[in-house]
């Protein structure tokens, strides 16, 4: 079966497929598709096989009876906070509120029993109030301080740091308020407990991106080939997308408007062999860093390139895309020539995204290289 052929029966499979509302008449296939297991077309089998997408790493030295070993291990999040001291970081948090609210959480059930309670945010009354700031009265101020710092690293659920770190950073950050102060993020504790993680995080974040940023530069991390992310030979789904050819597997997840308007227009370039949306949630590929960054989709190119593309449409909240397109672009640049990252918006840009019609032109040109 030639090429074209093979194309006219993935689009004629998809197009029997949207006509019979995913019903098929074989058995087999009708049983592979309660499960939603899709395998790989068999048209793409050999070129998928070919897709090795190589992974950061970092060296490592293993002492023992033999000498010291050198070897490499798969970069995590946490490695990348190796040293970090909490005690010398920033420790000033505005605990301002847009609107004084105090609440409190009850569970409520639709079902007699109470079962599937759910939490429902309540306005505490005044008299709520008042009892509950007699009970502040009666600990003393410093030790009032201790306990809440100690209530709020147990309410913080942050893994990579130790309990007793995260107790004396948030005791640094309260230490200097005055009584009626504290009594005040006791009362909000909601409100406290949030502002408190959302600073924490956003130190652990740049902390991340900055030893990164290093030892990428020194070295320290690199790209290796033994350490690959091949394409799984059949992937489950739950909602399916139809028809848009060139999908590597039989059934491709359903996407957004923008990310359906991107991949349709990519399918139609005579250079693109074959494309495939990238799963989250740690079922698809991530480039490894800072961040765990799921590029949406991955294009396998006739020319023999592999590109990771990332959509952003207007309507979605972006403030994360800076930070993807640096590691974006930062892994294509170390995987080599057969690689690309390519982040690309619907209208709003910025500095080293690309629009559609761009990204088009530069698969259309890759095929000439």
């Amino acid at each position: 079966m030639d090429e074209n052929s093979a194309i006219q029966q993935s689009n004629d499979y998809n197009q029997s497929i949207e006509q019979n509302d995913g019903e098929v008449d074989n058995p087999i296939a009708a049983a592979t598709s309660m499960n939603n297991k899709y395998k790989i077309k068999p048209v793409f089998e050999s070129a998928a096989q070919g897709i090795r997408l190589p992974i950061f790493v970092q060296k490592t030295e293993i002492s023992s009876l033999f000498g010291t070993e050198r070897g490499f291990s798969r970069i995590e999040k946490s490695d990348l906070l190796e040293g970090i001291d909490l005690s010398l970081e920033d420790h000033k948090i505005d605990f301002t509120r847009s609107v004084a609210e105090v609440e409190q959480i009850d569970l409520t059930s639709d079902y007699a029993d109470g079962t599937d309670s759910v939490p429902v945010h309540k306005q505490l009354n005044m008299k709520q109030l008042e009892y509950l700031k007699k009970q502040l009265l009666s600990i003393p101020p410093e030790g009032k301080k201790k306990q809440l710092a100690g209530t709020i690293t147990s309410k913080l659920n942050i893994q990579e740091v130790s309990d007793k770190m995260l107790t004396q950073y948030i005791y640094g950050c309260i230490k200097n308020m005055d009584n009626d102060a504290i009594d005040d993020l006791i009362t909000f504790q909601l409100q406290t407990i949030d502002t408190i993680k959302t600073k924490i995080n956003t130190i652990l974040n740049n902390y991340r991106y900055n030893t990164f940023k290093d030892w990428l530069d020194l070295g320290k991390i690199s790209l290796a080939d033994e350490e690959v992310y091949t394409m799984p030979k059949q992937i489950t789904l739950l909602n399916k997308m139809i028809g848009i050819a060139k999908g590597l597997y039989k059934e491709e997840e359903k996407v957004n408007d923008f990310e359906s308007k991107v991949i349709s227009a990519i399918s139609n370039e005579e250079n693109v062999h074959f494309w495939h949306r990238n799963q989250e949630r740690g079922k698809g590929f991530f480039i490894n860093g800072f961040i765990n960054h799921y590029p949406d989709f991955i294009v396998k190119l006739k020319s023999g390139q592999t590109l990771l593309i990332e959509t952003k449409g207007d309507d979605r909240d972006n403030s994360d895309s800076a930070r993807k397109l640096e590691l974006g672009t930062a892994w294509a640049n170390k995987a080599g020539n057969q690689y690309r990252y390519y982040m690309v918006f619907d209208k709003m840009a910025m500095d080293g995204a690309i629009t559609l019609k761009d990204l088009l032109g530069k698969i259309e040109q890759l095929g000439y290289i």
